[in-house]
């Protein structure tokens, strides 16, 4: 019924597909390996950034910029007084804060404004 070479030719067409079919699958879990770190480092960089809005407000940063640098991150402050309302009571202030987070070559960068009672 078959000659005897063509179960050779199936079985190597047979091996073609499953090494095409491997080497696909290598590369697709290798990209979604990067992409989940790139996501990591873009949560880290976003949580950095969130702290440096926190550090600002508690420490009740004057205006400047600062700077902080953690194991692999860093935070990027930089804090003005946009207005004085003195004639309210209590007096207040309205302080604008840019927070950048780096983090593994990913940056995020959260801004707020906040009133402050004195």
């Amino acid at each position: 019924m078959y000659k005897r070479g063509s179960i050779l030719i199936y079985a190597v067409f047979l091996l073609l597909v499953f090494s095409f079919i491997g080497v696909s699958l290598v590369n697709m879990l290798s990209g979604e390996n990067i992409s989940s770190v790139e996501e990591l480092n873009s949560s880290k960089a976003f949580f950095l950034a969130e702290s440096g809005i926190e550090i600002a407000m508690v420490k009740n940063l004057s205006d400047g910029n600062y700077n902080y640098n953690l194991d692999k991150g860093k935070i990027i402050l930089s804090v003005r007084k946009i207005t004085d309302d003195n004639e309210s009571y209590p007096p207040s202030s309205i302080i604008y804060i840019s927070s950048l987070g780096e983090y593994g070559g990913a940056k995020r960068k959260l801004e707020t404004k906040y009133r402050t009672y004195y």
